[in-house]
């Protein structure tokens, strides 16, 4: 301690290079300190999936958690912004969720009602459907009627795989115009009974279907 005072109080090269060392270790604290704190800055939070989420699925708690990321990764999403809605499209475990992933709740409640009551009585399903041309799914909206059908071919014509679906989602463009992946743009919502649910999701395995607009719109 003597020695270190005697130094600083006695001009010399043993001070200046005293001094040299102490400014140099307060500008590697402050570098430090900066580093630091602009990586915290940089930090936000995002929700990933835990498991592979299949397309009309009901998110639970267990199927995402948060993670951090980097600032420009981050989605502002909360776990109850996803958890007990409807998946729109096939998701990877892994990946980050995002808003449009899920079924917007009001377009639940508006388009579908308690997803309960169908009709004509029977148990209401909703069933995901990826059309065979991404441009028609863009031309539908929540609450149209259609009509499922098989693409036909020139050995087979079309078939009807189901009568009076109600669409609660459709692939849109986005507010800019611009429109997303063709995954999502050909990813439909349909809200059909259990056994034309059925049907359609048979169907769906092994060949590509469309739909015809059969609602108040077709008039």
């Amino acid at each position: 301690m003597n020695s270190f005072l005697t130094r600083l109080k006695h001009p010399g090269f043993a001070r200046t290079l005293l001094i040299r060392r102490i400014l140099a270790i307060c500008l590697l604290l402050a570098a430090i300190s900066i580093a630091l704190s602009s990586r915290a800055s940089d930090q936000a939070t995002a929700l990933r999936y835990t498991r592979d989420v299949a397309a009309g699925e009901v998110l639970q708690e267990g199927d995402i958690e948060q993670i951090g990321v980097a600032q420009h990764l981050a989605q502002g999403l909360q776990a109850s912004d996803v958890v007990g809605r409807i998946a729109l499209l096939d998701r990877r475990a892994g990946s980050l969720a995002a808003a449009g992933d899920v079924l917007d709740p009001e377009l639940t409640s508006a388009a579908v009602g308690e997803i309960s009551p169908h009709h004509d009585g029977q148990q209401a399903h909703i069933v995901p459907l990826t059309l065979v041309d991404a441009t028609a799914a863009t031309m539908l909206v929540p609450g149209d009627t259609v009509t499922v059908l098989s693409a036909g071919t020139d050995d087979a014509p079309a078939q009807i795989i189901a009568e009076g679906a109600q669409v609660i989602f459709a692939g849109q463009k986005d507010k800019g115009g611009n429109v997303g992946s063709q995954r999502e743009l050909q990813g439909v919502l349909l809200r059909l009974d259990a056994q034309s649910a059925q049907a359609v999701a048979a169907a769906s395995l092994s060949q590509p279907l469309a739909v015809v607009i059969t609602g108040a719109r077709s008039q």
